[in-house]
């Protein structure tokens, strides 16, 4: 369905295209209850934004009454309505409007999304327009849970939660090691969260924008700008914090997570972990495609590897992009099925995973550009 015929319905002052730095989206949804730190951060940054465009999306609350105090002391606020019908009435479609709305401010600057109910820290524009002068073409930073809400969450949720991110943190150092990505060196993360991302809008366009889907439009969005090979910077220290509530308002949001969680732990690990062999796997075969891709060559011993037939390889290795290249031969591969994790593995895969990157640690401690020792690659292997 079209979401984009929904994105210009009611909006509270006229939409000018001039020419801006930076622009700041936030979906909301029945959040009254929260605007007013979330705003009093995005109002208040060290670097202002030229233009924050909040979209009230099918809201039934007094949050348009409340905006309407903010708007003669911000004239950069800016307050959107809609009424999306029932099969469009999504966290993900709400996304969608609120960033193609924001675009319309924007000929060359940056687009910038947060959440209703999380509170960005008073630099939060500043660090991430740093990130795009430094050559990023998105930027993703961290989301944490807000103190108090994380103190009232039991502990179980807590270390499972520790546990997951450790073991991705030692598989992504791995992937740094194995497969450097030049423009998001280590330290990084992994996280794709819309409590915190920007964009070049040249970059949010030739990725096509928000993809239309009901949920996850976070991560769908950062897999949308892999696909035509935008820069993604995983800043380390870009830092949000967000609600932990159990009643949220976005369909499989984070308090459904937390909610499933405390009624019944995950036996699988999240989609993002699988077991050391598989990931290791993964790594070799994007690195091999990535020598194919850029310089060509005899990709038959590659494509025996995945079990695909050459031309499949050939075809993938012929996009124009590298990042649609892999998620082509991804899709093709029975040999780079996601392989799922139980819970029960996690603290024996890490054990594994924490030598193997220990070991490459040391080879490529003595020289950055060293090739790593026998014994490096035997563990990765």
């Amino acid at each position: 369905m079209d979401f984009q015929k929904y994105a210009r319905r009611n909006v509270i002052d006229s939409f000018s295209s001039n020419a801006t730095e930076a622009v700041v989206a936030i979906p909301a949804k029945d959040e009254e209850d929260f605007l007013k730190p979330c705003l009093d951060a995005v109002l208040g940054q060290t670097v202002r934004p030229d233009v924050v465009l909040l979209l009230l999306n099918n809201c039934r609350d007094n949050s348009l009454a409340y905006l309407k105090t903010l708007q003669g002391q911000h004239p950069e606020l800016i307050v959107a309505e809609t009424d999306l019908p029932p099969p469009l009435a999504c966290a993900g479609a709400a996304r969608r409007v609120a960033l193609n709305l924001a675009a319309a401010f924007i000929k060359d600057g940056v687009l910038l999304t947060t959440d209703a109910d999380s509170v960005v820290p008073l630099d939060w524009v500043a660090r991430n327009l740093a990130e795009i002068r430094n050559g990023a073409d998105m930027v993703c930073g961290q989301a944490q849970l807000l103190e108090m809400d994380r103190a009232s969450l039991p502990v179980t949720l807590h270390l499972h939660e520790a546990r997951e991110a450790q073991y991705l943190a030692v598989l992504d150092e791995i992937a740094a090691m194995m497969d450097p990505d030049p423009a998001d060196c280590w330290p990084r993360h992994q996280q794709h969260s819309g409590a915190s991302m920007a964009m070049t809008i040249s970059a949010y366009r030739r990725a096509g924008g928000v993809p239309m889907v009901r949920f996850g439009e976070d991560r769908a969005l950062a897999a949308s700008f892999r696909r035509v090979d935008a820069r993604i910077r995983h800043a380390p220290d870009i830092f949000v914090g967000v609600s932990g509530r159990l009643e949220g308002r976005a369909e499989a949001g984070m308090a459904a997570t937390l909610r499933r969680r405390m009624e019944m732990p995950d036996k699988l690990a999240d989609d993002l972990l699988e077991p050391l062999p598989a990931g290791l796997h993964r790594l070799r075969a994007r690195k091999a495609l990535r020598l194919l891709w850029a310089k060509g060559g005899d990709g038959r011993a590659l494509a025996r590897a995945l079990r695909v037939p050459p031309r499949a390889l050939h075809t993938a290795v012929a996009l124009p992009y590298f990042g649609a290249a892999w998620e082509r031969l991804q899709s093709l591969s029975p040999a780079l099925r996601r392989v799922p994790m139980p819970m029960s593995a996690l603290a024996a895969q890490t054990r594994m995973a924490l030598r193997v990157r220990d070991d490459l640690r040391a080879s490529y401690g003595r020289a950055a550009t060293a090739k790593p020792s026998a014994k490096a690659w035997r563990r990765a292997g």
